[in-house]
């Protein structure tokens, strides 16, 4: 769930379902094999990330913590 809004996948990036291992590997080993796509990504995350203002995506990462700090100390 954090940054999940940042993420245009297969285009910017992919987003994976929380606790898919397998969706989680498979992407990264996709990134590490195809340098074109990588780079491609690469340059696609960096615009499509500038039209977000940086106060809302930092309330909404302030937001994912204090989620997963409330679930892990209970």
């Amino acid at each position: 769930g954090c940054s999940g809004h940042l993420v245009n996948h297969g285009v910017n990036g992919f987003a994976c379902h929380e606790h898919d291992l397998d969706a989680f590997f498979d992407s990264t080993l996709c990134l590490v094999l195809d340098d074109v796509r990588r780079k491609s990504m690469s340059q696609e995350g960096r615009p499509f990330s500038l039209q977000f203002e940086k106060r809302s995506v930092c309330k909404k990462m302030l937001e994912n913590y204090s989620t997963v700090t409330d679930e892990c100390y209970f």
